[in-house]
C-alpha cells in the first residue's frame, strides 16, 4: 500500500519528522577523550603554568606555589620561594630538570632531592640569573641560552655540577629603554640556526652569533609572540597574544594568517594563542578562553575542543598555558583553572554528536546502524525513533512515531533494519512491529493489518529476497509482495521466551542462522525454498556444544568461519565438517564476554562489539581491545557496522562515531614502569627511599637500594608513565634469585615482602595491557638486604675465633687443672704406694707364713697320701696275691679233677674236697671286684680314659692293662689268670695290636698317659 510522501506529512504535522541540516564542517570531528590530573591527585594548584613529562615518565607541573612531581601514584611538591611563578620546565640531554621562574633559574639536585637556584659569584652575572627568565635553549657542550623579560639575552656554559662557568658568560642582545623588548621563545631553525620570537611581535633568526630579522614586520604584527613551532612540512607556526596565528611556509616564503572566525572552522576560534605543539600531522594550539584548537594538515581545517562541565572526558579548562608531548603518544595540556589535561594522539575517531543528529542522549541503549544502497546511514535513535544521515551533505532527518498518523514509523524503539531487493527499508521496532520505507521517496509503505507483527527484534534477507522477521514467538517470513509466506517456531513446544529471536544471519552458503534466548538454529538450504533445520544447545557434559544458549549475534570472518556471540559466555566457532562447536581460542583475550555484533573489515580483521568496547582480531590472530580510553564506548544493544566505504560506524547516546580501521595504530604501547616509593620497616625503625634513589635504579641494575637488617616488612610501589592507560594495566613481578617465575598481582601497584633473608635480590616488574599482552615496559631493581650483626660473615668468623680462644682457654685451664690433679694424685699415689708396699710386705710376710703353713700342710698331706697310697698298693698287692692264690687253687682243682677222671672209681672225699676248693674260688671272685675298687682309688681316671679311647678292648684286656700299669711280671700275670707264660706273651702281643702300638713303643709308658 502506498502511503503519504514526506512533503505531504510535513503539511499535516511539523512534529512527526524533524529535519536538521548540519554543516559537515561543524557536524563531525575526531573524538578526543581527556583525562584530568588536578588537586584531587595532590597538585598544589589547579593553575598549571608549565608542564613536562621527563624521560623517566615523571610528570612535572609548575604553578605560582611550587613545582609538583606526579609519578602516576602520588604527588610530591617542591617550593621555590614565595610568589615565584614557574614559567617553563625543561629537561636537558643529561636528564637534568630545569625550571625558569620569575625569580631566576633552578635545577633539580638529584643528590639532595630538591631544586637549587643557579647563581654566580659575579655580581653582574648573578643579576642576570636572578631576573624573570622567560626563555631558554640548551645547546651542545653544556651551553645554554637564556632570555629575561628585562631584555637580556645571554649565554653561558655550565659544569658537571650544573654551576655556571664564570668566564663563559656572553651577552648577545641588550636593548635599552624605551626600545627594549625581549626574546619570548627560542627554537631550532633550518640550517643550524635559531628562530627567536619577541615580545614586540617580530621573528628573528640567529646564525653564527648574528641576529637578523626573519619574519613578521612590525606592521604585520605588534602583539607579543607567545610561542613558536616547526611542523614536519617545514612550516613555522607563530602564536600571538591577540593577533591570532601565523603559518609561515619557509620553503615558499609565504605567510598565512588565521584569526577568529565564528562561521567557519577554517580558522582558530580565539585570537590569543598561548602555546603550540606540532605532532602527528597536526598542530595543537592552546588558547586563552577558546580551549584547544587542532589543525589538520590533510584537510587544512581546525577542530575545537572546549570544556564541558557535565563531561569528565572533555578538556578541563578553556585557557591552556602550555602543551607538551608525553610518553606513549600522549599530549599534556596545562590549564589555568582545571589542572592538567592529558589526551591520546593515535586513535582518530570522528564523531557527530547526538544533538547534531536530532536525538537526545537520555537513553543509554546502543544504536543499530544500516547503510542503504543510496549511501545514507540509518541510525536507531534510542526511544526517539530513527535517524537518516547523509554523509555527503552532513544533513540528518529524524523519523518519529506520531500516534495521530498512520503512515509513519510504527513504534519509537527501533530494534533492527534491513534493505530488500526493491530498495525498501524494513524497520523492526520493539512494540510497533514493522515499518517499511521506500528509499527512493522516503514514503512509508503500510502492511496489511493481518500481516503485521507486534514485535520485530531481528530482520534478514534470504537468498530468494524473502524477509525473515524474528519476534518473541518465532519467525515470520514475508515475500516481496509484503505478504506472509510462512510462520514457524524454532523450538517446540513453545514455553516462556524460548522462541524470542535476537538475531537472524545469512551465511555464505545461504543458510539462515537464528539465534534465540534459548538456543541456536541453523536452517540449511537444501533446495530453493527448502531448509533443513539443525538445533544447537549447550550441554555441560559435551565440549563440542555451544557454551551458552542466549545468542545475541552471528557473523563470519574472511575465512568464512562462523562465529556465534553469546550473552555472557563470549564467542563460539562453528565447525562445518563436524557440525559442532569449539570454544573460540582467543575468547580469553577479549575484554568483554557479551557479544553484541560481529563484522569483518576489508583487511580481513574481525571486529567483535562487546559490553566493554570493541575487540579486533587480525589475520595473524593478534587481539586488540579498544575501550573508553580510545573513544570506544561499551555496546549496550546494537553493534559496530561496516560501511561500503570501509569505515566502521558506532552509534549510541554519544551520537555517531566512525573510523577507518586501516589507519588504526596497533603498535605496542611505549611507556615506562617506575619504582616511585619504597619503605623498609623493622621493629624500631622505618627507612624510606628517596625519589632519586629509585629513579637511578629504574631499569638499571648498576645501582641498588639497601635494606637495613632485621626488617619485618619491605614495601615498594611502582606506576605507569601513561596516566590514561594505567587503570587498564595488570602487573606481574618476579625475583630471579628465588623461583624466577612471574607472579600476577592484577592492578595492584604495591608489593610487600616480609622478613627477607640477607642477600641480594633482582626484582622485576612488568605490565600486561588491556589486550592481555605483556608489553616491553618493565622496571628492574637490585635490592640488598643487609644482615644483622649476628648474620654477618665477620661476626661468624669472630664467633668462631672467640669459640677457638674459649676452647683454648678451657683446654689450657683443663691441662693446668689436670697437672695439678696429677701432682696431687701422684702425691696421693706415692702415699698409697708406700702404704701399699707396707701392706704388700705385711701381706707377703703373711703369705710366706701361710705358704709355709700350707707347705707343711701339703707335706703332711703328702706323707699321709703316700702312706695311704702305700697302704692301697699293699692292699692291691695283697688282693692280687689272693687272686694268684685263687688261680693256683683252681689249677690244683683242675689237676685233681683230671686225676679223678682217670680213676675208675671216684673218691667221694676227694670230691667234697674239690667243692671246698671251689667255694674258695667264689671268694676269690669277690676279691677281683675288690681289686677293681681299690685300683680305681689309686688310679681313678685310668680305666675310663682307656675305655673312651679304646672301646675295642675286652674285659680281660682291661685287666691285663691294669696289671701291666701296676708293673706285674708276666709270670705273676700268668699265675693270676691261670694260664701259661706263653699265653701271656700272646695276650700282650694282641693287646699291642689293639692299641696300635709300634714295635719300639713301650706298653707301660703308653698306658701311663691314661692315668
Amino acid at each position: 500500500m502506498k502511503g503519504y510522501t514526506l512533503k505531504k506529512i510535513k503539511k499535516y504535522s511539523s512534529t512527526v519528522i524533524l529535519v536538521l541540516y548540519a554543516s559537515i564542517s561543524f557536524g563531525q570531528k575526531p573524538i578526543l577523550r581527556f583525562t584530568s590530573i588536578n588537586h584531587k591527585n595532590g597538585l598544589s594548584s589547579n593553575k598549571i603554568t608549565a608542564v613536562l613529562q621527563d624521560s623517566e615518565g615523571m610528570i612535572w607541573t609548575g604553578n605560582k606555589i611550587a613545582i609538583d612531581r606526579y609519578d602516576g601514584y602520588r604527588t610530591h611538591s617542591y617550593t621555590l620561594g614565595r610568589n615565584n611563578n614557574i614559567n617553563k620546565i625543561v629537561e636537558d640531554k643529561d636528564k637534568n630538570i630545569w625550571a625558569t621562574t620569575t625569580k631566576g633559574l633552578y635545577c633539580f639536585n638529584k643528590k639532595e632531592g630538591g631544586f637549587k637556584k643557579i647563581t654566580s659569584s659575579n655580581f653582574q652575572h648573578k643579576q642576570f640569573l636572578d631576573q624573570n627568565i622567560v626563555a631558554l635553549k640548551f645547546m651542545t657542550d653544556n651551553i645554554i641560552y637564556i632570555s629575561t623579560d628585562s631584555g637580556n639575552f645571554f649565554q653561558y656554559k655550565y659544569d658537571d655540577s650544573l654551576n655556571p662557568i664564570e668566564d663563559s658568560f656572553k651577552g648577545i642582545l641588550n636593548r635599552p629603554a624605551p626600545l627594549k623588548f625581549h626574546i619570548t621563545k627560542i627554537i631550532d631553525g633550518p640550517e643550524e640556526s635559531l628562530i627567536l620570537g619577541t615580545s614586540y611581535g617580530e621573528v628573528f633568526k640567529m646564525k653564527d652569533g648574528t641576529i637578523s630579522h626573519y619574519f613578521l614586520k612590525n606592521s604585520e604584527n605588534i602583539y607579543r609572540i607567545n610561542d613558536l613551532s616547526m611542523d614536519e612540512h617545514n612550516n613555522l607556526w607563530v602564536a600571538t597574544d591577540g593577533n591570532g596565528l601565523f603559518k609561515i611556509d619557509l620553503i615558499k616564503n609565504k605567510t598565512k594568517h588565521f584569526i577568529k572566525n565564528k562561521s567557519s572552522n577554517l580558522s582558530i576560534n580565539n585570537n590569543v594563542v598561548l602555546c603550540l605543539l606540532s605532532d602527528n600531522n597536526r598542530v595543537w594550539m592552546g588558547t586563552d578562553g577558546g580551549g584547544l584548537n587542532l589543525y589538520y594538515h590533510d584537510s587544512e581545517t581546525f577542530e575545537y575542543y572546549t570544556q564541558d562541565f557535565y563531561s569528565t572526558t572533555n578538556i578541563a579548562d578553556n585557557s591552556i598555558l602550555d602543551i607538551k608531548k608525553g610518553h606513549n603518544n600522549t599530549i599534556l595540556l596545562s590549564t589555568v583553572h582545571g589542572g592538567l589535561s592529558i589526551v591520546k594522539n593515535n586513535f582518530d575517531i570522528k564523531n557527530i554528536p547526538a544533538l547534531k543528529l536530532g536525538f537526545s542522549t537520555k537513553d543509554q541503549q546502543g544504536s543499530n546502524i544500516l547503510e542503504d544502497s543510496n549511501k545514507k546511514i540509518w541510525i536507531s535513535a534510542g526511544r526517539e525513533g530513527l535517524v537518516k544521515y547523509d554523509p555527503d551533505s552532513g544533513s540528518s532527518t529524524l523519523f518519529t512515531d506520531n500516534p495521530s498518523l498512520v503512515s509513519d514509523l510504527n513504534g519509537s524503539i527501533v530494534m533492527s533494519m534491513v534493505e530488500d531487493h526493491n530498495k525498501r527499508l524494513w524497520v523492526g521496532t520493539l512494540r510497533g512491529g514493522i515499518s517499511i520505507i521506500d528509499l527512493n521517496s522516503d514514503e512509508f509503505l503500510n502492511l496489511k493489518p493481518e500481516n503485521q507483527v507486534h514485535q520485530a527484534y531481528a530482520l534478514a534477507l534470504d537468498h530468494s529476497g524473502n524477509i525473515w522477521v524474528g519476534n518473541r514467538t518465532g519467525i515470520t517470513i514475508y515475500n516481496e509482495n509484503l505478504d506472509i509466506k510462512e510462520k514457524f517456531t524454532p523450538t517446540e513446544p513453545l514455553y516462556n521466551s524460548s522462541n524470542l529471536v535476537n538475531v537472524i544471519f545469512k551465511d555464505i552458503k545461504n543458510d539462515m542462522w537464528v539465534g534465540t534466548a534459548n538456543g541456536l538454529f541453523r536452517y540449511e538450504l537444501i533446495n530453493k525454498g527448502q531448509y533443513k533445520k539443525h538445533s544447537y544447545y549447550h550441554d555441560n557434559t559435551d565440549s563440542t556444544t555451544i557454551n551458552g544458549n542466549h545468542i545475541l549475534s552471528v557473523g563470519q570472518n574472511s575465512n568464512l568461519n562462523i562465529f556465534i556471540g553469546t550473552y555472557g559466555y563470549g564467542v563460539n566457532q562453528f565447525n562445518r565438517k563436524q557440525n559442532n562447536f569449539s570454544p573460540y581460542t582467543l575468547s580469553d583475550q577479549m575484554a568483554g564476554k557479551t557479544i553484541e555484533g560481529i563484522i569483518c573489515d576489508k583487511n580481513k580483521n574481525t571486529w567483535f562489539s562487546t559490553n566493554l568496547g570493541l575487540t579486533k582480531v587480525d589475520s595473524l590472530q593478534n587481539v586488540f581491545n579498544f575501550n573508553h580510553n580510545d573513544a570506544v564506548y561499551p555496546f549496550n544493544g546494537g553493534g559496530a557496522y561496516l560501511g561500503t566505504n570501509g569505515l566502521i560506524y558506532m552509534a549510541g547516546s554519544f551520537g555517531l562515531s566512525y573510523f577507518n580501521p586501516a589507519l588504526i595504530d596497533n603498535s605496542e604501547s611505549e611507556f615506562k614502569i617506575n619504582f616511585i616509593a619504597a619503605k623498609a620497616i623493622s621493629q624500631n625503625t622505618e627507612t624510606s627511599y628517596s625519589f632519586n634513589e629509585l629513579t637511578q635504579c629504574n631499569n638499571n641494575f648498576d645501582s641498588n637500594i639497601t635494606i637495613p637488617p632485621n626488617n619485618n616488612l619491605f614495601t615498594i610501589t611502582y606506576s605507569c608513565s601513561d596516566p590514561i592507560i594505567s587503570n587498564d594495566l595488570k602487573y606481574e613481578y618476579k625475583i630471579a634469585e628465588l623461583n624466577n617465575t612471574w607472579n600476577n598481582v592484577g592492578s595492584q601497584q604495591t608489593i610487600t615482602f616480609s622478613n627477607m633473608n640477607p642477600g641480594t635480590y633482582s626484582l622485576w616488574v612488568k605490565a600486561i595491557d588491556k589486550n592481555g599482552t605483556p608489553v616491553k615496559a618493565h622496571a628492574s631493581l637490585k635490592i640488598t638486604v643487609l644482615p644483622a650483626i649476628h648474620q654477618t660473615i665477620w661476626f661468624k668468623v669472630l664467633m668462631i675465633l672467640l669459640a677457638i680462644v674459649l676452647l683454648l682457654i678451657i683446654y689450657f685451664w683443663r691441662i693446668s687443672f689436670l697437672r695439678k690433679k696429677e701432682i696431687h694424685l701422684k702425691n696421693l699415689l706415692d702415699q698409697k704406694t708406700n702404704e701399699a708396699k707396707r701392706q704388700e710386705q705385711r701381706i707377703a710376710q703373711d703369705k710366706i707364713r701361710m705358704l709355709q703353713i700350707e707347705k707343711d700342710h701339703q707335706e703332711l698331706s703328702q706323707k699321709q697320701l703316700i702312706a695311704e697310697l702305700k697302704f692301697k698298693n699293699q692292699e692291691l698287692t695283697n688282693n692280687t696275691l689272693l687272686t694268684v692264690h685263687k688261680n693256683d687253687l683252681l689249677n690244683n682243682i683242675k689237676d685233681k679233677l683230671q686225676f679223678e677222671v682217670k680213676q675208675k672209681q671216684i673218691d667221694k672225699k676227694n670230691i667234697l674236697l674239690l667243692i671246698d676248693h671251689i667255694n674258695d674260688s667264689f671268694m676269690l671272685d669277690k676279691e677281683w671286684e675288690q681289686f677293681y675298687a681299690l685300683f680305681k682309688e689309686v688310679h681313678p681316671f685310668f680305666l675310663d680314659n682307656l675305655k673312651s679311647k679304646h672301646s675295642n678292648l675286652s674285659e680281660r684286656d682291661i685287666k691285663l692293662c691294669a696289671l701291666i700299669l701296676m708293673k706285674f711280671t708276666s709270670q705273676n700275670i700268668a699265675n693270676l689268670f691261670g694260664i701259661s707264660l706263653s699265653s701271656i706273651k700272646v695276650a700282650r702281643h694282641r693287646l699291642r695290636r689293639k692299641l696300635n702300638l709300634e714295635n719300639d713303643q713301650d706298653l707301660y709308658t703308653f698306658l701311663k698317659k691314661y692315668n
